[in-house]
């Protein structure tokens, strides 16, 4: 008897030294409300008919409010202009996060907000995203007596495709070449690298994609020679290729690349997105629904064409 108590309590000590949980990190696409003006019964009505377009997909959804392309002004303010600013600084995010709780979505953070702006939305219990483009902005370092060169960065795609140049391994110089200088010897190595870091990761599923199940192409493409299931999710950095039925998400171009392209030989997704344009169920069984295809953007538009 008292060999076996002190065996369940060395199984107690052993639990309450396991730790109770572990921190990954995990990608998770949300959905964006981009918000270009705040009109109270414009924005329920908005929202209200996205809604009535796929009632399910909208249920208890997480929602992220992005002020990237907010201009302040409505069409009401035409006639006596509010500074974006003003506008900005006066928008009540416990109004906006109650409208959102009425109709059954959760708004969790906002997107683009800085100084009294990120502060109200703090106080409304809200989570502040940093933008990729104030980021980038907050971390570039011009160089010095050098004109900054200002790039355009839509025109540069977060994808770049495999290239076909050949990567030569530097040759080690004849003795009599010795005495060149370090700078000049390590320049093959220097011009090899970029060539290495334009190589894709891409990723190659052969199995079927069952329901539940969330695969990421991280840096690549992601190329499915199966099936997919309803409630499946496939994301990539790059295109997707799917060699069979896409019942359930394909997300690509998660990072912002517009480029990027999803292939298919039967459309039955429940939804399919580009760089955050998406087209759910509902709207794409009005095109080319259960036929092979090919989804891409074109002039900011979701563009959805039939493969012959």
């Amino acid at each position: 008897m008292q060999r076996e108590y002190k065996t369940m309590s060395q199984a107690n000590a052993d639990l309450l030294d396991a730790t109770c949980l572990q921190i990954k990190g995990a990608l998770t696409p949300l959905t964006t409300f981009e918000l270009y003006y705040y009109d109270e019964t414009r924005f329920l009505e908005a929202v209200e008919e996205k809604i009535a377009q796929a009632p399910k997909l909208f249920e208890n959804l997480p929602i992220v409010l992005s002020l990237e392309k907010f201009e302040g002004n409505g069409p009401e303010d035409e006639v006596q202009p509010v500074s974006e600013t003003t506008a900005l600084e006066s928008l009540d995010f416990g109004l906006i996060k109650r409208q959102c709780a009425g109709l059954r979505l959760q708004l969790v953070a906002v997107r683009g907000a800085r100084g009294v702006v990120a502060k109200n939305a703090k106080a409304a219990g809200l989570a502040v995203m940093t933008s990729q483009r104030s980021l980038a902005e907050a971390t570039r370092i011009p160089a010095p007596d050098v004109e900054p060169v200002i790039e355009d960065k839509r025109l540069q795609p977060v994808f770049r495709p495999p290239t076909n140049e050949t990567i030569v391994a530097p040759q080690l110089a004849p003795e009599n070449d010795q005495q060149q200088s370090g700078a000049e010897s390590e320049e093959p190595k220097t011009q090899a690298e970029p060539a290495e870091e334009a190589v894709p990761r891409n990723m190659i599923v052969t199995n079927p994609v069952r329901s539940g199940q969330q695969i990421y192409a991280k840096g690549g493409d992601l190329i499915v020679t199966a099936a997919v299931s309803a409630g499946a999710e496939l994301l990539a950095d790059g295109n997707i290729h799917v060699y069979g039925a896409l019942r359930g998400r394909a997300l690509a171009g998660v990072k912002g690349n517009q480029a990027a392209r999803i292939f298919c030989h039967s459309l039955e997704a429940e939804l399919v997105s580009i760089a955050g344009q998406y087209r759910i169920s509902e709207d794409l069984q009005k095109t080319e629904w259960q036929k092979s295809c090919q989804i891409y953007l074109a002039d900011g538009k979701m563009k959805i064409q039939a493969l012959s």
